[in-house]
């Protein structure tokens, strides 16, 4: 990849490098400032007022913070308007300024920080952007499909949860500007293995029956009863957030000491996601990891060294499909964790965010390997008899507002 840095990072941009119009105007209105903060400097002997004084000084720099960061380019065919515009609403949902459906708060339920794409590494600075409002307003709601799951169509995304009654999560999952696929096989946002006490908990969750209701705000909560082999009851709440960003909320109550607790959330794209990778820590600054093959087959991107030797506790040895996990890197640091996949041919990012407190490791095989599929390993802790603690992972799909020129 162009622009990689020591260790196979991609470099994350500077913000002092390649200003725009935007940061130079900001620069010279500094400039003017700067000019006036002089003048008012200069007569401070002849008894201006202190408080006169001291805005000349801050009004430069007041006016170099206003000047707008530059962003990346955006995924090709996709609009700069729409694509700033979905990651506002992300940002404005997961940080609970605002949910469409107004759902209530869960007792000590935790917000998610800002997701953030590849193609826009920050947003601090950037000035906010307005959309037109839509032709239709979104339905984010599920809606009963009659066969024992639930159908959506948010007017960016549709697709269908639970179908059938199968223990999955969003499967005939479809970019509806486009009409690309996005989803195959157990599909998005699925739970696949469970572990605890130096156990695995059979094959994985999506096999465990499970009963699925839909909550008075649009939500669909799925719910695994606890039974003799498995000492927690597991649920998933699931949630159309904006138009274009779907969350799960995982809920474990533990009926008894729960060691090394771990659910795997896994999500397997169509194949044209042929591109993947992970924010990550290199040997000189952090960027962007790409699952290339010289980093293995099967790739683990744990949180830290506590995380890596709670991977390496035996756990991915157990039948059936054991794994044999590559540690290319361990996750850049901060409150969030940021996994991403893209069809470059279609102008399409997926992007996984989740709070690292939540998050102990993202997985992944090499990028273009056939199950095109991205993992987050949750919780990563004990926990006591009773407890309930709880996961929440945020799935952002953008792209073009109409499929890509023949």
């Amino acid at each position: 990849m162009r622009g990689e840095a020591a260790g196979g990072l991609q470099r994350t941009p500077d913000p002092r490098e390649g200003l725009t119009c935007g940061r130079s105007l900001g620069m010279l209105t500094a400039m003017n400032c700067l000019s006036l903060s002089r003048r008012a400097v200069r007569p401070r002997a002849r008894g201006l007022k202190p408080g006169t004084w001291a805005a000349g000084l801050i009004w430069p720099l007041l006016a170099l913070a206003a000047a707008p960061v530059p962003s990346p380019a955006l995924p090709s065919g996709s609009s700069e308007h729409s694509e700033h515009h979905q990651q506002a609403d992300a940002v404005q949902t997961l940080h609970g300024l605002g949910e469409p459906s107004s759902p209530a708060s869960e007792p000590g339920g935790q917000r998610l920080a800002a997701p953030v794409s590849a193609e826009a590494p920050s947003f601090s600075g950037l000035p906010a952007v307005h959309s037109p409002p839509p032709a239709e307003t979104p339905r984010l709601r599920f809606e009963p499909d009659g066969l024992g799951g639930f159908f959506f169509d948010t007017g960016v995304v549709r697709g269908r949860l639970h179908a059938g009654g199968a223990s999955l999560g969003v499967t005939e999952a479809y970019h509806v500007p486009t009409g690309a696929r996005l989803d195959q096989s157990k599909g998005l946002l699925s739970h696949y293995r469970v572990f605890a006490n130096g156990r695995r908990f059979g094959h994985g969750a999506w096999d465990w029956p499970s009963t699925a209701h839909l909550l008075p705000d649009g939500r669909v909560e799925v719910r695994w009863a606890d039974t003799n082999d498995r000492p927690f009851t597991l649920r998933a709440r699931y949630q159309l957030s904006r138009p274009g960003i779907l969350t799960v909320e995982t809920l474990v109550e533990a009926h008894e000491v729960l060691r090394g607790f771990e659910v795997f959330l896994a999500s397997y794209f169509d194949p044209a996601f042929t591109n993947a990778f992970v924010l990550a820590k290199g040997r000189a600054r952090e960027g962007y990891v790409n699952a290339t093959l010289d980093r293995g087959k099967w790739q683990m991107y744990p949180r830290d060294a506590a995380a890596r030797a709670l991977a390496e506790d035996g756990r991915w040895k157990l039948e059936p499909h054991p794994v044999s996990w590559t540690f290319p890197a361990e996750l850049a640091s901060g409150p969030t964790v940021r996994a991403f996949r893209r069809a470059l041919d279609k102008g399409l990012l997926a992007t996984f965010s989740a709070e690292a407190a939540d998050c102990f490791a993202v997985a992944t095989p090499h990028q273009t390997e056939a199950h095109f599929s991205t993992y987050l390993s949750l919780f990563g802790r004990t926990l006591a008899a009773g407890e309930t603690a709880r996961a929440r992972v945020a799935l952002i799909i953008t792209g073009p507002a109409a499929p890509a020129a023949q």
